[in-house]
């Protein structure tokens, strides 16, 4: 039986077949269309072009919803890909893959082939957000997103501020400012991966009991608790 590799937006991944008279195809699925469809295929074809060994086809699977329904069905079908692309969401679901054989594990599969990975060049809240609860990486950060913050510069300076503020206390100390000039300190989306997943990813912090569901149901959600004290 093949299994997954993964990339999790990130990648998960299962094993592939070589012969000795053409290159070795790996098929990889993937979640993005537009120009980050565009990237991927641009990805795939200067690594096909750098070598001659092996060839990516990447195959685009509409959304990162679409792609991972299509992932479970291939696998269920014994014809699955050997990289998927998985979205955050997903990546409990593919890390829990890993003990039932579905999936192969980023280092695991480093390990197996004698690949050196150095788990610290990636940034610690990104790399445990695809790892498992002993902190092994499962899948491989590709294409992780990240929030953005826009400063006025031209309000910053109206009320005598120079520079953007650079952590929660620095903002609560000018908002007050920006507020009494007449215009609203701050407009914001309210998806949650952006002011709650992120900030207790930025400080390593876990978001529930049970070891962030790793090792047993959660019962317990720390912003809540975070938010009572």
């Amino acid at each position: 039986m093949k299994k997954i590799i993964s990339v999790f937006a990130i990648l998960f991944s299962f094993a592939f077949t070589s012969n000795s008279y053409s290159k070795t195809e790996i098929h990889w699925w993937y979640g993005n269309s537009g120009f980050l469809g565009d990237v991927i295929i641009e990805i795939a074809n200067r690594f096909n072009d750098s070598q001659d060994e092996y060839m990516v086809i990447p195959t685009g699977k509409g959304s990162y919803e679409d792609n991972m329904a299509a992932t479970i069905a291939a696998f269920r079908a014994g014809d699955q890909p050997h990289y998927s692309q998985v979205y955050d969401a997903g990546a409990a679901i593919m890390v829990a893959q890993v003990k039932n054989g579905v999936v192969i594990g980023f280092e695991e599969m480093a390990e197996k082939y004698g690949i050196e990975v150095d788990a610290d060049n990636y940034i610690p809240g990104i790399k445990n957000f695809y790892a498992d609860s002993d902190g092994k990486m499962v899948g491989v950060p590709f294409n992780s997103s990240t929030c953005l913050m826009y400063a006025n510069m031209d309000i910053l300076a109206e009320v005598g501020i120079e520079e953007v503020p650079r952590t929660y206390e620095d903002f609560e100390a000018i908002a007050q400012q920006i507020a009494d000039a007449g215009y609203i300190p701050l407009l914001q989306s309210h998806s949650p991966w952006i002011w709650t997943e992120n900030f207790f990813s930025r400080h390593n912090l876990l978001m529930t009991d049970g070891n962030n569901g790793y090792d047993a149901v959660p019962t317990k959600l720390f912003l809540l608790i975070l938010l009572s004290s």
